[in-house]
């Protein structure tokens, strides 16, 4: 069991989560969450109004009662001046104390919701009612039996008509479900929202803001993210002030001292693999392989575990350049944990994880772009013993991947001017700088002019199918020389990547290799 965890972690124990119910926010912060859930009510009524196809509008008009309808179809101007006083009486509550003394909202602010926490713990089933409403919400949204516009009005609604203010699993739940419908600047305004309640975050939070940053191409707001992560700028939560900091807590809690004030104590969030997982793809876009790598090496000597899935995206990275060498490495690694894993549970019931569907299709990309007949036919034989009856899925995966390779090569801007390159060492850089020490060499990935195309990899998938399992217990370790490609279109690839490299970098301890086994995204379609 991983001691030490905040209540709001996924992983805390029920007794934690038990006796963290039992606190009750200040007049100041129920009202902060209110006023901020009335602004994003206010957002999403904008959004509506923006929807000029008669259907959406007809849509969400018929998602939520009269009453209701007739705020959220105020005309644009006029739900602007009300957004505008929400977002001035944030800034004002900020100076007031715990109580409220002497606060009054703006005069013409229309209040949307009106939250409360009763001493009997009431709310929390309701908050727990809300949470599932939107959960079910947008798991229909996903099977298509509803439009978007009257997605987004029974959103807003449900945050409305709530008498418990949201708590992290209702953010979640909109960072998730907002993400999935690519409503993304409804999602930076759910996490701006995060901040100024100051709402604790867990390790699906980090994970989903980490991806929704790297998914809209937001290398800045990424960069912060991670700082905040690392307890830059007061960091993204705090423990109580007088709380003891011993040996066992001191990575994770660092106290601030402030002359002339109490004592602040950070808090950071604890090095779970599906964090660490987004972590590797966003610097992986942003900056590189070899960042990518440098940060595997430097937060991997902090405790953050190197996982199947964190490793994932290292192997579609060498994948998509057809880079051999590195690929074999990482790899063998992923078997490594694999292996790992396997013998930490063989004698706990339940099963233990597995190598993602994903690592496979990415290997088997990368063995059709080298030529390694004999590797592919392991690893296509492999992964139908991991995953029975997953050939087609798998075929479907190698196709995705060769498809979001190829537009994100077609993405990239094709002037590369001088001014170009140095912007985005820049972000390189800062994306590299807010995750490891400066002691760590900070070499970027080369550019690349063009990206190979895949060699008949769904042909040949399908022809292996017929060929015999080869003999597992042979083991392929990485090779000491590079192994060229096939194609002579293959662009350069980034610098070899030797076992050496990733050997050493699991975790410190033995807690957290059980992540790799219980932790999954928060799933809302399953």
């Amino acid at each position: 069991m991983v001691h030490r965890l905040p209540p709001e972690s996924i992983y805390a124990t029920g007794d934690r989560k038990s006796r963290s119910e039992l606190r009750r926010w200040s007049p100041k912060k129920l009202e902060t969450v209110m006023l901020s859930v009335d602004a994003i009510q206010l957002q999403i009524f904008i959004e509506l109004q923006a929807n000029r196809t008669r259907s959406g509008r007809q849509a969400a008009s018929a998602a939520v009662p009269i009453e209701y309808r007739d705020k959220m179809f105020l005309p644009i101007p006029e739900l602007k001046v009300f957004l505008y006083g929400k977002m001035a009486d944030l800034d004002r509550i900020t100076e007031t104390d715990p109580d409220l003394t002497g606060w009054r909202r703006s005069p013409e602010d229309v209040p949307l919701s009106s939250y409360h926490q009763d001493d009997n713990g009431m709310f929390h089933d309701t908050a727990r009612q809300l949470n599932s409403c939107l959960q079910d919400l947008f798991r229909k949204q996903g099977h298509q039996t509803a439009t978007v516009p009257a997605l987004l009005a029974k959103i807003a609604y449900n945050l409305s008509i709530s008498s418990a203010p949201p708590n992290i699993e209702t953010y979640n739940t909109l960072l998730l479900g907002l993400s999935e419908v690519k409503k993304y600047q409804l999602v930076d305004r759910v996490i701006g929202s995060m901040r100024r309640t100051h709402m604790r975050p867990n390790e699906v939070t980090n994970a989903a803001v980490l991806n929704h940053f790297t998914t809209t191409n937001n290398a800045a707001d990424f960069v912060t993210r991670v700082e905040l992560m690392r307890g830059k700028y007061c960091g993204l939560a705090l423990a109580r002030p007088n709380i003891h900091i011993n040996e066992a807590g001191a990575a994770r809690l660092r106290r601030v001292e402030r002359e002339g004030k109490e004592d602040k104590v950070i808090q950071l969030p604890y090095p779970t693999p599906n964090v660490f997982c987004a972590l590797i793809r966003g610097v992986l876009k942003f900056s590189g392989f070899d960042t990518a790598l440098s940060i595997c090496k430097g937060m991997g000597h902090e405790g953050w575990g190197l996982c199947l899935s964190g490793l994932t995206p290292l192997l579609e990275h060498c994948a998509d350049y057809g880079d051999w060498t590195s690929g074999l490495a990482i790899w063998g690694q992923i078997q490594a944990l694999r292996l790992r894993s396997l013998q930490r549970h063989a004698e706990r019931r339940g099963e233990s994880e597995k190598v993602p569907m994903t690592a496979f299709a990415a290997m088997v990309r990368l063995c059709s772009k080298a030529g390694q007949k004999g590797v592919f036919e392991e690893i296509w034989a492999q992964a139908l013993r991991a995953h029975e009856g997953s050939a087609r899925k798998l075929v479907e995966l190698v196709k995705v991947q060769n498809e979001a390779a190829a537009r994100a090569w077609a993405d990239r801007p094709a002037a590369a001017s001088l001014e170009g390159e140095q912007s985005n060492k820049r972000v390189g850089n800062a994306v590299e700088d807010a995750v490891v020490d400066a002691s760590v060499s900070k070499s970027l990935s080369v550019a690349h002019d063009e990206i190979v195309t895949p060699v008949s990899v769904l042909r040949e998938v399908e022809t292996s199918q017929a060929s015999p399992a080869p003999d597992m217990s042979a083991r392929h370790d990485p090779v000491e020389h590079r192994i060229t490609t096939s194609s002579s279109a293959t662009p350069p690839r980034p610098p070899v990547l030797l076992r050496e490299q990733l050997d050493g970098l699991l975790p410190a301890g033995l807690e957290l290799e059980d992540y790799e086994l219980r932790e999954r995204p928060m799933s809302m379609y399953g």
